[in-house]
């Protein structure tokens, strides 16, 4: 099923891109449209051809083979079934919050036969796990090539919150999708669930919550290129672990989130207002 997707200026002031044939760019951003909220599609290149460009006569082949020679997509086969991944999707595309989530398998997942389909003129294709690879989407002509680990699914996530004591859960919830869209991790999720009821949150406040300490303690860390080993110190005393700073930090803002809240709110029910703190904290508004 085709979905609407967003074009920005830089796909048309990107010069690597300018290289394909204009039915290529054309192509590109029709398969936008034709993936799914991870940027994964089926490879079948009859009906990709029948969706973007029905009315002109081309070697769709060749059209994804430059694509791919350029970095722009990546051609993949799992469990004897080919898929087509758009490089760094997620990155740029804001999919609608009711969208499914994706039943493909991502490429380079544990377990999964991914073997790159060649280019049609038999050169290998373009590697996009090559860290100095330019990255060919739209509005980043400078950037990187995305090698993180594959988003955590949402059966992944909803057991690990559920092992750390969150009962109720809903996986098809804006904030949740969004989370797995942020690369929000099992264990991070997990956490979240343990510090804020450590901080006091229960029931059916708990789950909205904790996601909302997921997603911005995962912000807060994204960007983190180096963390210190666990040496001892000047003082000769031992820095904590990762896995404990992990948890001070959750716990640190969950408890932050908790007093604002109780100051604006007066200290009403945990359940009534643990949707209300988590967003006047972080500046969002209540999910629909």
């Amino acid at each position: 099923m085709s979905r609407a997707r967003n074009i920005k200026p830089g796909f048309f002031k990107n010069d690597v891109l300018a290289e394909c044939d204009p039915l290529a760019r054309i192509l590109f951003a029709g398969l936008w449209c034709e993936s799914d909220r991870a940027g994964r599609l089926e490879d079948r290149p009859k009906k990709i051809k029948a969706e973007c460009l029905p009315y002109d006569e081309c070697d769709i082949e060749a059209l994804l083979g430059q694509l791919v020679s350029h970095g722009f997509i990546l051609r993949y086969e799992a469990s004897g079934v080919r898929y087509i991944q758009v490089i760094e999707f997620s990155k740029h595309q804001n999919p609608h919050k009711n969208e499914a989530i994706s039943t493909i398998p991502a490429p380079c997942l544990h377990g999964t036969s991914t073997v790159q389909v060649p280019s049609p003129d038999g050169s290998a294709p373009a590697d996009s796990s090559i860290p100095d690879s330019p990255s060919l989407i739209p509005d980043s002509l400078t950037g990187e090539i995305d090698a993180r680990e594959p988003p955590t699914s949402a059966g992944e996530a909803a057991v690990a919150m559920r092992k750390a004591g969150c009962i109720s859960i809903n996986q098809s919830h804006p904030d949740f999708l969004a989370a797995l869209d942020e690369r929000v991790t099992a264990k991070e999720f997990g956490d979240a669930v343990t510090a804020s009821a450590g901080a006091g949150i229960k029931g059916a406040g708990l789950f909205t919550y904790a996601v909302k300490v997921a997603r911005t303690t995962h912000s807060k860390t994204a960007t983190v290129v180096s963390l210190p080993s666990a040496r001892a110190g000047p003082g000769g005393a031992q820095a904590p672990s990762k896995t404990r700073q992990s948890i001070q930090n959750l716990q640190d803002t969950a408890n932050a989130l908790i007093q604002q809240s109780t100051a604006a709110l007066g200290h009403q029910g945990t359940e009534h207002w643990a949707d209300e703190a988590a967003n006047a904290q972080l500046g969002w508004s209540p999910a629909a």
